[in-house]
C-alpha cells in the first residue's frame, strides 16, 4: 500500500496526492512543504498539517483560511494521517 499525502497549492487552490516516504524524519515534509521551517497544525484527530512557518508576508496574493485559526496560512500546506507524532500515514 502506498502511503500518500495530500499537498494544498495556494496560488492554484488545487490539491495534489503525491507519495509520502515511510520512515521516521520530517525530510520528507519539508521536500513537500519546500523549507526547512514548518509549523504543525492539527487539523482533527485523525489528520495533520504541515506548512512553512515563514510563507505569511507582506503582499501575498494567495492563501488559506482554517476555521479556528486567527492567521491564514500560507504557501504549500501538506495534509496527512496522524496526530502529529511518527510515522505518518495516507489521510
Amino acid at each position: 500500500m502506498n502511503n500518500i499525502a495530500y499537498v494544498l497549492e495556494s496560488e492554484t487552490s488545487l490539491f495534489r496526492a503525491v507519495e509520502l516516504q515511510i520512515g521516521i524524519s520530517f525530510s520528507p515534509i519539508y521536500d513537500l512543504v519546500g523549507s526547512p521551517l514548518i509549523e504543525m497544525i492539527r487539523f482533527d484527530d485523525m489528520h495533520s498539517l504541515f506548512l512553512d512557518e515563514e510563507a505569511l508576508r507582506d503582499g501575498l496574493t494567495a492563501f488559506t483560511v482554517f476555521d479556528g485559526r486567527l492567521k491564514p496560512l500560507a504557501g504549500k500546506i501538506v495534509l496527512v494521517g496522524g496526530d502529529g507524532r511518527e510515522p505518518y500515514h495516507s489521510p
